[in-house]
């Protein structure tokens, strides 16, 4: 098994949002996501691009840099920031669990999972009014389907029925199911390659359709298929993805409007997030983000 991280800082630098409230937050998180792997898994190997090595490995040297996203966006627009994570999935060809640099872990995977094909966060229902206010956003393969040429997979008559899969934590052990889903996100971009270039049509197929929806129907296609999750859904209590196994800073979690969240992600990574390192990485990344927009 193979633990892996991918991150790529050109999506940061171009994107009109980071989706954090501060860099350092992001970089301690992230420092914190290394330290807590390599604790309770294995040494990670972080694809990444120059940047990224040369951030990261001040925050975290132990860790395994492998340089290769330099100049991999020049074809992608940077909103679809998961393409470098596909392209380290389909770079795999023995079992591998890979997760984002806000996922840190609090003790070693379960010894039940070698026994499964996939664990994965959780599971996202589509079938729900969010899903109906919030296609567009969310998962818009039936508002981009008039506009694409999609693989017969993808031709289901309900494409909400089909779960989506958070994959802040990707643990796969099928690496037959891998092959498939890299596959399939391969052949949607060879068909339809004006959804994925920069400067691509309004409303084009998203980065949550795209990693997250396709991995969903490929394991529709097969009922054998064993899969777990690290965050289940408990009725009556809020989807806050923390538990005795790890902690996934997603969404709200990442910003400052929600003081219980915000409280929490303090609390763990205070010791990082005070670090002179991490100020000074911070304050360097800021500087040229903004020289960067400003050049634009």
């Amino acid at each position: 098994m193979n633990y892996l991280a991918t991150w790529s800082f050109e999506p940061w630098f171009r994107a009109p949002s980071t989706h954090w409230a501060r860099t350092e937050d992001m970089l301690a998180i992230a420092w914190a996501s290394l330290e807590s792997q390599h604790r309770y898994c294995a040494q990670p190997r972080v694809y990444t691009d120059t940047l990224g090595r040369d951030v990261l490995r001040e925050l975290y040297p132990l860790a395994d840099y492998v340089v290769c996203l330099d100049g991999f966006f020049d074809q992608y627009s940077t909103e679809l920031f998961a393409l470098a994570k596909i392209q380290t999935y389909s770079d795999q060809t023995l079992s591998y669990c890979h997760v984002d640099l806000d996922w840190i872990w609090h003790q070693p995977p379960q010894p039940s999972w070698s026994n499964l094909d996939l664990v994965v966060h959780g599971w996202e229902a589509l079938d729900t009014a969010k899903y109906e206010q919030g296609q567009r956003r969310y998962y818009n393969l039936e508002a981009r389907r008039p506009y694409l040429k999609l693989p017969s997979l993808l031709h289901h008559p309900d494409p909400r029925s089909i779960p989506a899969p958070n994959m802040g934590c990707v643990y796969m052990q099928n690496m037959t199911l891998n092959r498939q889903y890299c596959d399939l996100v391969s052949q949607v971009m060879a068909l339809n390659p004006q959804e994925f270039a920069p400067g691509r049509p309004p409303h084009s197929l998203n980065i949550c359709t795209l990693e997250q929806h396709f991995l969903g129907f490929v394991i529709d296609a097969d009922p054998d298929l064993r899969c777990d999750v690290v965050f289940p859904r408990v009725p009556g209590r809020p989807r806050v993805p923390v538990n005795e196994q790890a902690t996934h800073f997603v969404g709200e979690m990442k910003g400052n409007r929600y003081p219980g969240p915000q409280y929490y992600r303090d609390e763990l990574v205070r010791p990082y997030l005070t670090s002179g390192v991490v100020q000074r990485l911070a304050q360097d990344l800021e500087t040229e983000k903004q020289a960067l927009a400003t050049r634009c």
